[in-house]
């Protein structure tokens, strides 16, 4: 509809936004963002690139799902 509007083109799925990549897998069904050219973008221009990695605190085998219950206005007060 937007292009009735507007003169547009489709330049297909997104692959970079802000800094972060897209990576999509129709056949997984996922969608996976990486930041690897921000973060070593941002320890070139600070100078730290040969910096000792430091491992994210996180179990990466957790799996995220959306929440099933609305939250109702007793429990946003």
């Amino acid at each position: 509809m937007l292009k009735g509007y507007f003169d547009l083109k489709d330049l297909g799925l997104i692959k970079d936004y802000l800094g972060i990549e897209i990576d999509y897998n129709p056949k997984k069904r996922s969608i996976k963002l990486y930041q690897t050219k921000y973060i070593n973008k941002i320890l070139k221009h600070f100078n730290i690139k040969d910096s000792n990695p430091c491992h994210t605190p996180i179990n990466n085998k957790i799996k995220l799902e959306p929440y099933k219950l609305e939250a109702n206005i007793k429990e946003v007060k």
